[in-house]
């Protein structure tokens, strides 16, 4: 699942998924025996402070992560197992589990994060602190349990048919502000989510299609030189990341990463998509993206986001509205269809035309005065 803390004027966004390649494997052992093993693989978004403005870092969970044995433990009657997880210098994310005849759940979630390790998280002004979130979650599975993943991959059920879409999402307004309340990043747009999730009502995968409504969404994120983010919150249910990128060189940005995290009333455990190596929505600095056409976000096999009528500029923003805009391909495309036509229609009349001077012509030449 995917969760957002705070503590002492930082935030983390700590996004866990299961069931996925090129995934890290722990083991927890006691008396030659395993007792806890996990394959995951993690990102943390954290979202810290400067001296001048606030940064955000993704922190991938590396390969190089190893499991604290001397913390870590296979439980006892009176303390619940636990996995706890080391990497870089002073980093760490930890899981208590409990479990019944036939269900376990993950109880507790704790991250922490060295903030004196300036390659992560450089300029940092509470350098030298070591911050630790922790927090109780409720995510329950049965003793085996298939990911979303491998249940539309055929080993479970096959996803059941996609509903109706809801139609055309209503456009939101959204901006970021810095802490002297400057605007930093605008976006409007309307969004619409493509998700398979497992449903408690069908018991199996099913695909649905819903719109973010923009009256009940908040907007929250930070700007940096050369990353943005902005995160949209619906409900406390729905939270989705976009984050934007800026090669300073070419002085091109474009939207490098998009993370959803859903707990929907039908859904049967937490949902949660990433991708942070995307290329979408490509523009140059100093101008707005825009593209009315309707265009379609892929993160992931269970989740994509279609965007209408879209305008976002993440970097240079002078005042509280767009520069310029770029316009996308499509939107190009469709002014060029028209006039397209329109050249085909007269060349068409143009050629009837002269065909027909031609015609009279050659019938008026057939005559001789008398």
């Amino acid at each position: 699942p995917t969760h957002h803390m705070q503590s002492k004027g930082v935030c983390v966004c700590v996004c866990v998924l299961t069931c996925c390649v090129q995934a890290v494997t722990f083991e927890v052992t006691e008396n030659n025996s395993t007792c806890i093993k996990a394959e995951l693989s993690a990102s943390f978004l954290i979202t810290y402070n400067t001296s001048t403005s606030t940064r955000t870092a993704q922190v991938p969970l590396p390969d190089s992560a190893r499991v604290d044995t001397d913390r870590s433990t296979c439980g006892t009657n009176d303390s619940s197992p636990r996995l706890l997880v080391t990497f870089g210098p002073g980093h760490g994310l930890g899981l208590s589990f409990a479990t019944n005849t036939s269900l376990y759940s993950v109880t507790n979630l704790t991250v922490q994060f060295n903030l004196s390790d300036s390659a992560t998280f450089p300029e940092a002004n509470s350098s030298g602190e070591n911050v630790i979130f922790s927090m109780s979650v409720r995510a329950m599975f049965p003793s085996f349990f298939f990911c979303t993943k491998d249940r539309r991959s055929g080993i479970s059920h096959s996803p059941a048919p996609a509903p109706a879409p809801s139609g055309t999402p209503e456009s939101g307004f959204y901006s970021v502000k810095l802490k002297n309340n400057t605007v930093c990043l605008l976006a409007q747009m309307g969004l619409q989510f493509n998700i398979s999730y497992l449903s408690k009502s069908h018991n199996e995968v099913v695909r649905d299609v819903v719109n973010l409504d923009p009256s009940l969404t908040n907007s929250s994120g930070s700007c940096d030189a050369n990353r943005a983010t902005l995160v949209l919150t619906q409900d406390q249910r729905t939270i989705l990341n976009f984050t934007f990128s800026l090669n300073s060189t070419t002085r091109k940005y474009h939207l490098s990463g998009l993370a959803l995290s859903a707990n929907w009333s039908d859904m049967t455990t937490f949902f949660t998509a990433s991708d942070f190596s995307l290329d979408y929505l490509r523009s140059t600095l100093g101008l707005s993206y825009m593209c009315n056409a309707e265009q379609t976000l892929v993160v992931d096999a269970n989740f994509s986001l279609n965007t209408f009528k879209l305008q976002i500029q993440p970097f240079q923003v002078t005042t509280e509205q767009f520069a310029t805009a770029e316009e996308c391909q499509m939107d190009q495309d469709q002014m060029l269809i028209p006039i397209i036509v329109g050249a085909a229609l007269a060349g068409l009349v143009l050629i009837v035309l002269i065909a027909y001077l031609i015609g009279r012509k050659r019938s008026q030449a057939g005559y001789q005065t008398i």
